[in-house]
């Protein structure tokens, strides 16, 4: 059994390929600020394989409820292809396209939506960029070709502790008649770790707005993630 576990590691490292993934629960799931699980419980899973060049490929879903009377028989995923490429200082940018895409009851996959982004990591400080080029066939702010999101946050690690937080602004086109550009999301997290596969992250919302200026529908809510990577 040993044997067959090195052996497959020598080969993972001689074609250059690492393939990681997570199971995780939450009390609630929300998205760029927004409650999409309306408050319940959501659980999900993702896979991600990246080779040594710094191409990677990754799927993730987690479950839903956009309408109602739907219970939870509805799926968010993301399909995401993309490089990364490190810099001198340990500076890592990178750029991608991801497939957004619903399935489930109540014609919730006419939700789907693609976005090509570019990002940058440094020292736990975070910065991601993402513009929608393929829009859903429902005209849905934050969706529609055009529609941009930026996302800036920091993690500080302290052991196996770690502190941090993100905001989140949202840029709409004018086919959203009345949309609002603004602030969707300000956040502040905590984590524990409690080894190397199991870590669980306690996430405040405290700010951010809709596209027509109302209160995000994730705005003061707190959920709980508890996750075990494989």
């Amino acid at each position: 059994m040993a044997a067959d576990a090195l052996s497959g590691l020598k080969a993972q490292a001689q074609n250059g390929l690492t393939v990681t993934g997570d199971v995780h629960g939450a009390s609630a799931y929300q998205y760029r600020g927004k409650q999409f699980s309306d408050g319940e419980p959501s659980i999900g899973a993702s896979l991600t394989a990246t080779h040594a060049s710094g191409l990677y490929g990754s799927v993730k879903t987690d479950t839903v409820k956009l309408s109602q009377g739907s219970d939870r028989h509805q799926l968010q995923s993301a399909l995401t292809v993309g490089y990364d490429y490190l810099l001198p200082h340990d500076v890592k940018v990178g750029g991608g396209l991801t497939r957004n895409f619903f399935s489930g009851r109540d014609k919730v996959s006419d939700l789907s939506f693609s976005e090509a982004f570019v990002g940058a990591d440094w020292n736990g400080l975070r910065a991601k960029v993402s513009t929608v080029v393929e829009s859903s066939k429902v005209l849905t702010p934050g969706f529609e070709q055009g529609d941009t999101y930026g996302e800036l946050g920091y993690t500080y690690q302290y052991g196996k502790f770690n502190l941090g937080g993100d905001i989140g602004y949202s840029w709409y086109n004018h086919k959203h008649v009345g949309a609002k550009n603004g602030l969707s999301l300000a956040q502040v997290r905590v984590g524990y770790a409690f080894n190397d596969q199991v870590d669980v992250s306690l996430t405040h919302q405290f700010a951010g707005d809709d596209a027509y200026g109302a209160k995000a529908s994730g705005t003061h809510k707190t959920f709980v993630k508890v996750g075990y990577k494989f």
